[in-house]
Formats: structure tokens, sequence, C-alpha cells
């Protein structure tokens, strides 16, 4: 029987602790703490189909991407942890994909209608990034703006939105669009760490070319994300007290993780996908401690 240890296959310090980023499990977990985050920030209900929905379409779409990255006959052989773990567990990988598919599949009955539309116009959006930023061979898009991160942000802010259940009724929109400019910056961060690899594997991203912005961007990228989202939340007099802290913890803790990759990124541009998306992971400081203690309170 071959040995599919992950000692073989990461024989350096630390690969095992990427298992969460190689699996494709960081995406969906960040997308699903920030929407049940936002939920409660605009106070509304929980709608746990609509959470396991994104979890599972956010699974779907980074595991597709990945395994179309290492498939069969690919003209450019990917080097980094993630696509060596996804050569070699790419039947697991295949296999979680299915799981994903099925899942999703069983939140259907449970869905609103006004959810189901939504989800449908952010599967065309998301459809269209692929076929303009993956599937084209041949790319003519003007380099003087980050698109395919931007695209990214943008689907990933609009799939938080839509599963935090609050339909088309007004929505603290600067919340929203300061989330899209910190998923941008995450993109930008990993971009640059990876332009090296992306010159032959994934043109269309921004640092893949030459003469694009410095690294320096991405501070200011995580400033403005920061004065724009205080802004709109201290600038609410309908907010309470409470909720300002709900959203402004995680969001700080989030953009102050990232400005240290950023400022160490010669050191940790090999883990900068895994850490810049870990640190995105920070609502649940917030949750985790909420739901004990609305647990405890119950007993």
């Amino acid at each position: 029987m071959r040995n599919i240890s992950l000692r073989k296959t990461f024989p350096e310090k630390g690969g095992k602790l990427l298992c969460l980023s190689h699996s494709c499990l960081d995406a969906p977990l960040v997308a699903v703490s920030w929407s049940v985050l936002l939920a409660q920030y605009a106070g509304g209900s929980i709608h746990w189909a609509n959470q396991i929905a994104l979890f599972c379409a956010t699974w779907l779409i980074y595991l597709g991407d990945r395994l179309y990255d290492v498939r069969a006959g690919a003209s450019i052989q990917r080097t980094s942890l993630r696509h060596q773990f996804a050569k070699r567990f790419r039947k697991v990988l295949i296999w979680c994909a299915g799981f994903a598919i099925a899942a999703g599949l069983a939140t259907i009955p449970f869905l609103r209608e006004i959810d189901w539309i939504l989800c449908l116009v952010l599967a065309l959006g998301v459809g269209l990034y692929f076929f303009a930023f993956r599937l084209v061979k041949k790319r003519r898009l003007a380099r003087a703006l980050p698109l395919k991160e931007i695209c990214i942000a943008v689907c990933f802010a609009a799939g938080v939105f839509v599963a935090s259940g609050m339909g088309l009724r007004p929505a603290p929109w600067g919340i929203i669009g300061s989330l899209a400019c910190l998923f941008l910056a995450n993109c930008l961060l990993i971009s640059y760490a990876e332009k090296d690899q992306d010159r032959e594997g994934d043109p269309a991203a921004f640092f893949a070319q030459s003469g694009t912005w410095p690294i320096k961007v991405l501070s200011i990228v995580f400033f403005a994300c920061w004065i724009l989202v205080i802004a709109c939340i201290m600038g609410n007099s309908d907010i309470e007290t409470v909720s300002k802290r709900i959203i402004g913890i995680p969001y700080g803790l989030a953009l102050g993780c990232l400005i240290l990759i950023n400022a160490k990124i010669d050191r940790v541009h090999r883990y900068a996908q895994p850490l810049g998306d870990a640190s995105l992971l920070s609502p649940l400081l917030v949750l985790i401690p909420a739901f004990l203690m609305k647990i405890a309170g119950m007993l």
C-alpha cells in the first residue's frame, strides 16, 4: 500500500500545520465567520441553511480552482505547497468536492426565494470570473488595476452578504464595501508573495507582470480599509455600542495581522496565503466566546 503520510509530502518543518489551507477549508471558514458576524451586526437572525450553502459553495469553488491547476495535461506545473498537496491527494479532494455538492444541494429546500435569486446572480458572477481569468488563454486585460483580485474580493464579499440573510433590505454597505477592500488586500498580498510562480502559471494575477504597484501599496489598502470601516461604524448613531465592538474587534485584528505579514513578506512568502486567510478568521475570536456564553446561560 502506498504511504500517503504528510511527513513525506511536506518534509519541511511546519508543512503539516497548513492542511487547513491545502484542503481549501480556510476560505469557506472565513466566509461563514464573517457572514455570521454580519448577521449579528445587522440585528438579524442567522439562517443556518444559508451558512451551510455558503460554506459548501465556497469550498467547491476553491477545490475546483485547485484541481483545475493540477489537472492532467496542464501546461504549467505549479510548485507551491498547496499545489503539491493537491497533486498527491487529488482523489481525496475530488471526493471532498462531491461531498460539497451533495451537502449544498441538500440546503435548497430551506433557502428563501430572495436568497435563491441572489445566489443565482452571484453564481453568474463567479462563472464570469472563471471564464475571464481562468479559462481564456489569451488575456488582453489592462494592468493598471488588479482586476482579477477585485473580482475575487467582490464575489467573496457578495457571498458573505447573501448568506447573512439580509436580502435586499437596507444593508450596511459601508461595512460590506470595507470587507471587500480587506479581502482585496489579502488577495494582493498573496499575489505579491507568489508573483514568481504566477508569471507562468497565472499571468492574470496582478503582480505576475513587471512594472505594477510596489508592495507598499498593500499597506495603503490596509489603512484605507481601516479608515473606511471606522468611519462607517462610528458615524452611524443608530448602531449600539455593543454592535460596534462586535464588528470592530475582528476587523482590527485581521487588519493588524495582514500588516504584520506584509512587513515580513520576504520571510513568509511561501505561507502568505494560509497566514493571510488565517488572519481573516479573527471573527471566530468573537463568535466562539459569545456562543459559549449563550450555552452557559441556557444551563
